[in-house]
């Protein structure tokens, strides 16, 4: 069993988005549905997501949005959690940050379980940061990058990221 597998399901749960969903509607209803905006380029590709989740509870920010799968077996779904967030505060991956996650999964719907498209960094692997412009109960706001790891020693990079959600 992959060792990002407990990660990729960590990231579901944390984003609450249907991972076969691919429309506004497939999002569904709840406390952590968000509106706004999560974009970024993903090895030189255009990343906007279509379902948005967030939330900031016990000063943990966590974010989460996905492309959908219509028209395509490939699910696409960036997640940022950040421990602490504040305000004006760029967090930088690495051991000084254990509560900085981000994660990009490009998983195939027909074998959900193969964590070969999962990439992380982590307090652990992987470099980049991310920056809090603003942060409350109701939203968030801030930019990103990074370079993920998967299982398999590849890597991809996150690049121009973006969000600026309403919770």
């Amino acid at each position: 069993m992959s060792r990002f597998l407990p990660l990729l399901l960590l990231a579901l749960a944390l984003s609450g988005c249907s991972l076969f969903g691919g429309s506004d509607e497939a999002c569904g209803t709840g406390d952590s549905v968000a509106s706004g905006s999560l974009s970024a380029t993903v090895s030189g590709d255009s990343f906007r997501a279509v379902c948005l989740q967030g939330s900031l509870e016990s000063g943990t920010l966590a974010i989460g949005g996905n492309l959908g799968a219509e028209g395509t077996p490939v699910q696409e779904q960036i997640n940022l959690t950040v421990q602490g967030a504040q305000v004006g505060q760029t967090y930088t991956f690495g051991l000084s940050n254990p509560g900085l996650i981000a994660l990009y999964s490009a998983v195939d719907v027909s074998d959900p379980l193969d964590a070969s498209g999962v990439y992380t960094a982590n307090p652990v692997i992987g470099t980049g940061s991310v920056t809090v412009d603003a942060v409350s109960a109701s939203g968030a706001s801030g930019t990103f990058e990074f370079t993920g790891h998967n299982d398999e020693g590849q890597t991809v990079a996150v690049t121009n990221g973006r969000f600026d959600l309403e919770f």
